[in-house]
């Protein structure tokens, strides 16, 4: 099983849940401080499972959902229980197996404008591309960005490429 979680100077900060989305692993945090209140939001991504979402397996990194946790220091964080799966904040988007985002999603960055948290993501589904190695073909995902925004926490997604 892949454990990963944020460390400063030796000391952990924040690791996996013992039982919610992201009890598998967690991963790539992206802390910003809310303009609104000095407090921080740390963004991760991570997932439950060995699997990615509509059961494809192995799960090959630590992505899957994404989630936030807040801190009054920077320091000492707690998990904030999102809406979706588990308590994440964004799923993928299991209504259809043809978006770019069906199977897992990540985030790369996120900040806020124009009163808006704005989170730009990237997504693999279930279309697949073919790498030239050096015996044979090999199946890839592909992965592309999206952008979220959120509004008074309610949460719209589009697709940027």
């Amino acid at each position: 099983m892949q454990v990963c979680c944020c460390c400063c100077y030796g000391r952990r900060l924040f690791g996996p849940s013992k039982e919610g989305w992201d009890k598998a692993c967690l991963f790539h945090p992206i802390v910003v401080q809310d303009p609104l209140s000095s407090h921080w939001r740390m963004y991760y991504y991570g997932r439950d499972s060995s699997s990615w979402h509509n059961n494809v397996s192995p799960a090959l990194i630590c992505t899957g959902r994404i989630g936030v946790a807040s801190s009054e220091d920077g320091l000492t964080w707690s998990p904030k229980q999102g809406p979706l799966t588990g308590g994440a904040i964004l799923d993928p988007r299991a209504h259809s197996s043809s978006l770019f985002d069906s199977v897992h999603v990540g985030c790369s960055d996120v900040l806020f404008y124009q009163d808006m948290w704005w989170m730009y993501y990237f997504g693999g589904g279930l279309d697949s591309l073919k790498l030239p190695t050096a015996k044979s073909l090999a199946a890839a995902m592909k992965l592309r960005v999206g952008l979220c925004k959120s509004v008074f926490d309610e949460i719209s997604t589009s697709s940027l490429f």
